[in-house]
């Protein structure tokens, strides 16, 4: 089973990680951050032409000769510098301090990473703020959007993009978006590049999965520790596009005993172990091929005794 929280239910699993396990929020931004970029350096990778060359061939003979090899984390390429141009847009709360962490990952692995805060820096707090200043303090490339300001730059940016990632809220959004960040999200859906979204898309609702007002249609998720119910709704599910879920780096079980669950997905190959094929025809359904059951369990209509389908 894999569990699905709600938005006070994830609220409690970091809250219970800090104060009572100890983890600094920081550990946990970075940890988030980090599974992300090796999700989306997976993507980036998955783009690169895999021909054989000259090159390649020699660079293989001194993988095989030289004593020490580079052995990648999951999801991670195999080669470096990666190939993509990257804008990053960023709230000023936490969730931008997630895309800040992915931002400094990408260019540390040679990215064309751009970063454009929809805000003052000066907003920017806390360990959202530590990631903020690390990212520039390394040489990243950083522009202000502050509400007023003209969003052309932003929009010449992801002309040219081939990946944006979407860091301006969070599940902790309960309010609609209006005015400049509403702007910000319209230009973010009306770019060609392939949108990714860090925990939730922007303006999703983590419990309903209704928009705010308005909310990026994002390619793929990036969720962070667990799924979140609102993106397990129809128009969730539509907004979220594929949704990856990578660890904090804490274990789960005793933290979940402590915050609960709202719901858990069955996984495929649970649902196959409830069921075994039977050669025979089942009486219920004589054109049936063959009947699928439980070994063991009859299954029964509630109500009614008569077979639905036999053993």
């Amino acid at each position: 089973m894999i569990p699905v929280l709600t938005r006070a239910q994830m609220r409690a699993f970091d809250k219970y990680a800090i104060e009572t396990c100890h983890v600094p929020g920081v550990v946990l931004m970075e940890n988030a951050g980090r599974g992300a970029a090796d999700v989306l350096s997976a993507m980036i990778e998955a783009r690169r032409p895999h021909t054989p060359s000259r090159e390649a061939d020699a660079i293989s003979a001194r993988a095989r000769s030289f004593p020490v090899r580079h052995v990648q984390s999951p999801g991670q390429p195999a080669t470096y510098p990666l190939e993509a141009r990257v804008v990053v847009v960023c709230g000023t709360g936490n969730n931008g301090g997630d895309g800040f962490v992915v931002a400094r990952h990408l260019y540390a692995r040679g990215a064309e990473v751009e970063v454009y805060l929809a805000g003052k820096s000066e907003k920017v707090m806390g360990d959202a703020r530590i990631n903020h200043d690390a990212y520039i303090d390394l040489g990243g490339r950083f522009f202000e959007l502050p509400e007023g300001a003209g969003l052309g730059p932003l929009h010449t940016a992801l002309a040219r993009a081939d990946f944006v990632i979407d860091a301006l809220f969070g599940t902790g959004l309960d309010r609609p978006i209006t005015g400049h960040l509403a702007d910000v999200i319209a230009v973010l859906n009306d770019a060609a590049a392939r949108c990714v979204a860090l925990d939730i898309p922007s303006g999703l609702d983590a419990d309903s999965g209704a928009p705010l007002g308005i909310a990026v249609r994002a390619d793929d998720t990036v969720t962070f520790g667990h799924l979140k119910i609102g993106m397990l709704t129809p128009e969730g599910a539509r907004l979220a596009g594929n949704v990856h879920v990578v660890d904090l780096g804490v274990p789960d079980p005793p933290i979940l005993t402590h915050v609960g669950v709202v719901a858990e997905v069955i996984r495929r190959e649970t649902v196959g172990s409830y069921f075994a094929p039977t050669p025979e025809r089942s009486p219920a359904f004589p054109r049936q091929v063959g009947a699928w059951t439980r070994p063991g369990v009859d299954l029964t209509r509630r109500g009614d005794t008569r077979p639905v389908a036999s053993q």
